[in-house]
């Protein structure tokens, strides 16, 4: 159940006050019955739970500038709700970290608890063999009715979230800004955060409406992205990279970390086979995420197979790696109408799939 009304509009006046962190939010937790009693507490009463006096001093004088109606109206403007420590569908996983958030900005329905769940990060720039990647290893995945959690970000979370829901599967997206349109980052994803919410999953945030993301953000959110995942999946990242970040967070939580291996050419393996080095799971397989996760997957589809000599040379040069379709034409020798027109035909079977910039896989 939702937190009460009454102290509703005191926990958006918390959460508008950043400096006090998940362990001062949780001393208050702790040492009030109500956020409302905490919110109206004078300084010494808050100093003697062992908040730290500038940091009160602080609030004290902030929190007379804070409209809490204001707050509510920006709640309830956006389609927003405030997820707290307090509340019964406040997500387990993030009772196991250190710093477990006291609450948290939600739009949108988050999935039953009991679905498992893979998190799902890597690199902003995905290369080509990142793409194929996630087709081999994340679409099954999704298609078995596992929750896919990332962070929205450009590259592999916006490939991660766009596997789900061609799926049909949850996603979850943990973002390090307001819930509210024009603060969303980053602004080219605001319209997939859109689609995740209509198909029933979930965008959350511990920053309140007209907060902006900034650096320091990311890393905290990466905690929350980690705890939510059964097992995490680095698809690429460089050494030092947020990625490797989460992969620490979840074994921080008694997690399971899988990564891709790449090619030795790539900067961006460099992360994921560091972390095969050090012990991660290497993913080169759906099977490989089904074992961590304790999944039983479905049968497979069956391949498919051409109806005409041109679609069997058309096939025959598409691999889950993808292919410009300059260069299809060329391997094929096929006139550029027909294979344009057969690609079409391909896709509506479901046999065939375009991607950004005119390049083509296996369905």
């Amino acid at each position: 159940m939702p937190v009460g009304q009454d102290d509703l509009p005191f926990w958006l006046g918390f959460a508008r006050f950043s400096r006090f962190g998940p362990k001062s939010m949780e001393r208050i937790l702790n040492s009030f019955p109500s956020m409302e009693s905490a919110w109206r507490a004078p300084a010494d009463r808050l100093v003697m739970i062992g908040l730290r006096t500038p940091t009160v001093e602080k609030f004290i004088l902030e929190r007379e500038g804070i409209n809490l109606d204001q707050e509510m109206e920006l709640l309830q403007t956006h389609g927003l709700r405030i997820v707290t420590r307090r509340d019964a569908d406040y997500p387990k996983p993030f009772t196991h970290l250190h710093d477990a958030p006291a609450y948290f900005f939600l739009r949108g329905s988050l999935p039953n608890p009991k679905l498992p769940t893979l998190a799902v990060v890597g690199s902003r720039t995905a290369t080509s063999y990142a793409h194929a990647a996630m087709r081999i290893l994340v679409e099954p995945v999704a298609e078995n009715g596992v929750v896919i959690v990332s962070g929205l970000a450009r590259g592999i979370d916006t490939l991660a979230h766009e596997c789900a829901l061609r799926m049909g599967a949850p996603t979850i997206a943990v973002i390090g800004s307001g819930l509210d349109r024009a603060s969303m980052y980053p602004a080219q994803n605001r319209d997939l955060a859109e689609r995740i919410v209509k198909s029933g999953g979930a965008v959350i945030s511990e920053y309140p409406v007209g907060k902006e993301a900034h650096p320091e953000h990311f890393p905290i959110r990466n905690r929350l992205i980690a705890a939510l995942g059964k097992a995490t999946l680095v698809v690429e990242g460089a050494i030092k990279s947020g990625s490797l970040i989460t992969a620490k967070e979840t074994l921080d939580v008694g997690r399971d970390v899988l990564a891709v291996p790449g090619p030795i050419t790539s900067p961006l393996s460099e992360g994921p086979n560091a972390l095969i080095r050090a012990g991660a799971v290497p993913a080169t397989k759906p099977e490989d995420i089904y074992h961590s996760l304790g999944v039983t997957p479905l049968e497979e589809k069956t391949t498919a197979v051409a109806e005409n000599p041109t679609e069997e040379a058309i096939l025959a040069s598409l691999s889950q790696v993808a292919i410009h379709v300059d260069d299809l034409i060329r391997q094929t020798k096929l006139p550029a109408m027909t294979v344009l027109s057969t690609l079409t035909i391909l896709e509506m079977r479901g046999a065939a799939r375009s991607l950004l910039g005119k390049m083509y896989t296996r369905g």
